[in-house]
């Protein structure tokens, strides 16, 4: 079996893995049967498979309509841009297989029509319709060159003049074309506008446009909106409104058709890439955990999916991970990539600061990024900065309202993947594979020198030292009371002191000068908490979710707190002897 994933697009329906064979057949019904000139966009940004639903619309089309294909990155690539939108018309032309007197004057339209405007003229193009003098010509920009063109042009035509000889030359070589066929229409798709520099786009669109509503005629262009909306504001000033780009844009097109990517089959293209990494029977609950980190993270985008899968399978070959490991430690790797591809920052931040992973308070602070962006530097007693840390402020800070929303819910699917046994805690053995996958993916960061941190160790003491002597006093007197509880033991980590039963944790101290927090790991509603002191911070029903959150300044409720940490603690042991 091959490995790895090719970017080429899809040319048939046999290896339509996203499943749009409802939206090929509506559009190839309806190109088959609409009234011509018809111009239909198919809309999506670079990757989003555009290409490939072109091809199996042609594909479907079959021998029921005539078809051309114009590829106009095939010619930037070549340093051919400056001459691109003569190509295209030369191209389109010759597609057309008109006779050689037809060909002749098509030509000579189309120098005329580039002797007129700031269109620059090709030496292919000139060689193929007006032989190989005006080619060899046109290889030299002075005035001999120039003297040729003029003597096969019409000397009579303004530039208007020029459009309409050489549209009406182009409207009688399609109906000629399609006379010799016996078909009722003419199909012209042209792919990749999207990959030109946006003014080069547009331009592009503009040429077209003179030939957009010739009759027996179906132009399919491929374009991202936003290519046209850039390329507007480059050629006419950055005064022109979004408005006026969109009224080109609507000027031209008729039929705006957006690539369905919230519609493709992702747990069918997920299906396909775990057989690729020997997980055959795959549970539908991690069929949908690979979806939503997909989702999530980068998006329904065909090619920024397989660039994902090609890095998984990479980093499983160079770590030797295929067929060694579980399929939770493939699915960790990939829950891994996923943030590396799209959130690069938290992950840079992540892998810096790997010894805070194993805080649920610190996961916490993921799930609520949004929600202290604004919170005041040094503010210890606002609630929205309980648990804030600068540099995930700044991460925040660099994130639009969308993606938070996505990061948001890609965390918690996240988290769900490292949490392997669903305690809501992350034991050592989970973190050890967690902290073994981050070293791992350095390897396939976009940017050098990933330094991933070393697991540190920290002490009660540097707790202590935060807080004053009282609230010291507090904490070594409810420390006292909890370890008279069985199998339990304190884990001082960077940024709290975990109480833990058996090696799970089941509440969390964090020190403030002058109070603690205390949170319980607890599903919602589960406490009975009859003076009502701790606060509801979650809204988790599962078992193990941080719902509850008390500040502790004085000793005068210890006991009543240490009945609820009971709670807490019951129900861990609980879970741990099940």
């Amino acid at each position: 079996m091959s490995l790895g994933f090719s970017d080429l697009p899809v040319v048939n329906k046999e290896d339509d893995i996203f499943e749009v064979s409802n939206y090929v057949n509506a559009l190839s019904a309806f190109i088959k049967e609409c009234t011509t000139p018809m111009t239909i966009a198919i809309q999506g940004t670079w990757g989003a498979g555009k290409t490939s639903l072109m091809n199996l619309i042609r594909e479907e089309l079959g021998n029921s309509v005539d078809s051309i294909w114009f590829n106009t990155w095939q010619y930037s690539q070549f340093n051919m841009e400056d001459e691109l939108t003569l190509t295209l018309l030369s191209s389109l032309s010759e597609a057309l297989e008109p006779e050689q007197s037809q060909r002749a004057n098509i030509g000579k339209s189309i120098l005329s029509l580039a002797s007129r405007t700031a269109l620059k003229i090709g030496v292919s193009t000139a060689s193929h319709f007006l032989g190989e003098e005006v080619g060899e010509a046109l290889q030299d920009a002075g005035s001999e060159a120039k003297s040729i063109i003029t003597k096969n042009k019409e000397q009579d035509l303004s530039p208007v003049q020029a459009v309409k000889v050489l549209k009406k030359q182009f409207q009688e070589a399609v109906l000629n074309k399609i006379g010799k066929s016996s078909k009722d229409r003419l199909v012209f798709f042209i792919d990749d506008l999207d990959r030109l520099n946006p003014g080069k786009a547009v331009e592009v669109l503009e040429i077209l446009k003179l030939f957009l509503d010739c009759d027996k005629c179906v132009f399919v262009l491929a374009i991202d909106y936003s290519v046209v909306s850039q390329g507007v504001r480059v050629k006419y000033g950055d005064s022109i409104d979004d408005s006026k780009g969109r009224s080109f844009f609507d000027k031209i097109i008729q039929v705006p058709f957006k690539m369905p990517t919230a519609q493709y089959n992702l747990k069918n293209y997920v299906g396909k890439f775990l057989e690729s990494i020997d997980i055959k029977n795959p549970s539908e609950q991690m069929l949908s955990n690979y979806s939503q980190l997909i989702e999530y993270s980068i998006g329904s985008n065909p090619r920024a999916m397989k660039r994902i899968f090609n890095a998984y399978l990479l980093l499983s070959k160079v770590t030797k991970i295929k067929g060694e490991q579980s399929d939770w430690d493939k699915e960790m790797l990939f829950a891994v990539l996923c943030l590396q591809l799209s959130f690069e920052e938290l992950y840079l931040y992540l892998a810096k600061n790997l010894d805070e992973c194993n805080s649920q308070e610190f996961m916490e602070r993921l799930y609520n990024i949004d929600s202290y962006r604004d919170a005041e530097d040094g503010d210890e007693d606002n609630e929205s900065s309980i648990l804030t840390d600068d540099n995930l402020k700044l991460i925040g800070k660099k994130y639009d309202n969308q993606k938070l929303r996505n990061l948001l819910k890609f965390m918690k699917v996240f988290v769900e993947v490292i949490d392997q046994n669903g305690d809501g805690d992350l034991s050592e053995e989970e973190l050890n594979a967690f902290y073994s996958v981050i070293n791992i993916s350095s390897i396939t960061a976009a940017v050098d020198n990933v330094e991933v941190s070393a697991k540190a160790t920290y002490s009660e003491e540097e707790h202590l030292q935060r807080s004053l002597p009282q609230i010291q006093q507090i904490y070594l007197h409810l420390k006292d009371k909890v370890l008279t509880l069985d199998n339990t033991s304190f884990d001082p980590k960077k940024v709290y002191i975990g109480m833990k039963v058996n090696g799970h944790r089941f509440a969390t101290v964090i020190f403030r000068k002058r109070k603690l927090y205390l949170y319980l790991l607890m599903p919602l509603d589960s406490l009975n908490d009859p003076k009502q002191m701790f606060s509801k911070i979650g809204n988790m029903q599962e078992r193990g979710a941080w719902n509850y959150l008390l500040e502790m300044r004085d000793e005068s409720d210890l006991d009543y707190v240490f009945e609820m940490l009971k709670q807490s603690y019951n129900l861990a042991n609980k879970d741990n002897r099940n």
